[in-house]
């Protein structure tokens, strides 16, 4: 971005949004998406979405960015491998499974992140 000229131009959105794909990625490659990852990017997006507000891109482009979400909302706070084991050892399998799909709700908001983002960004290569 040119944050003091508040100006993003089509090509430099294409860019961010591709970024965002590859933090996605790179995110899920790791096997596990904590807490603090999905957060960062979603303070990333939200900065993102403030630019887009201010720039000069047509309506209907900054139409479909502004749609853009992580839908995730953690209403639980991240729990230490540790205290995974704990609540193996003493809860049995019925933790590990409810830790199990709180990863895969993560790793599903990250995959309908990259999904949006990269749709998007094809949608604004065509349009431009």
């Amino acid at each position: 971005f040119n944050q003091k000229a508040n100006v993003m131009s089509v090509l430099t959105c294409t860019k961010y949004l591709n970024f965002i794909a590859a933090e996605c990625d790179r995110h899920l490659a790791g096997g596990e998406v904590t807490v603090d990852e999905l957060l960062a990017l979603k303070i990333e997006l939200s900065r993102f979405l403030k630019q887009i507000e201010k720039s000069d891109i047509s309506a209907e482009i900054k139409s479909k960015i502004m749609d853009l979400r992580i839908d995730y909302i953690s209403s639980k706070i991240e729990i230490d491998i540790g205290l995974v084991l704990i609540w193996i050892i003493y809860f049995g399998v019925w933790a590990y499974l409810s830790e199990y799909r709180i990863q895969e709700k993560r790793k599903f908001a990250l995959l309908d992140l990259k999904g949006q983002v990269s749709g998007l960004s094809s949608f604004i290569l065509l349009d431009t």
